[in-house]
């Protein structure tokens, strides 16, 4: 049995689902509950469909780069991510800095210090080392994080 829906940018994605049949009666196999169930279960980064969304924060109360769980970014798979920036204070500035796709780009995006706001940065990462700081407190506002090449 085959069933569509909407999937990301709203084009249709087919879905099949495997069928059980108990005596007249058919329903969905344990295979979907526990493919589902895995899915959900593995970490961020491990995941193909994983959410590409990242929030990224600058204020008085320090810098950082959150999945939407909440948890600190450590280690992403290369790809296409949106990181929604917000500048919370006018003393701060949030920039960052890595490698980028195409090959032999480099990465440099920063919010100014004078800004408050929040902005979108649509980016390819590539596989290395991210650095992110504050441009007036590197030394005490400072993160990194990895991307993985894709496997």
């Amino acid at each position: 049995m085959g069933i569509r829906e909407l999937g990301p940018k709203g084009r249709i994605v087919p879905q099949v689902i495997a069928i059980a049949r108990w005596g007249h009666v058919r329903a969905p196999t344990v295979v979907s509950v526990v493919l589902i169930a895995s899915n959900l279960l593995m970490p961020q980064t491990a995941r193909a469909g994983a959410s590409r969304t990242l929030s990224a924060t600058v204020g008085d109360s320090g810098i950082a780069i959150r999945n939407t769980d909440g948890s600190k970014v450590r280690r992403l798979i290369s790809g296409q991510y949106t990181i929604v920036v917000r500048d919370r204070s006018l003393r701060h500035a949030f920039h960052l800095v890595g490698p980028l796709i195409p090959a032999k780009q480099t990465l440099n995006r920063r919010t100014g210090v004078s800004y408050v706001g929040t902005t979108r940065w649509s980016l390819r990462l590539a596989p290395g080392e991210y650095r992110f700081f504050c441009d007036r407190h590197p030394g005490r506002m400072s993160g990194m994080f990895t991307v993985a090449p894709h496997p």
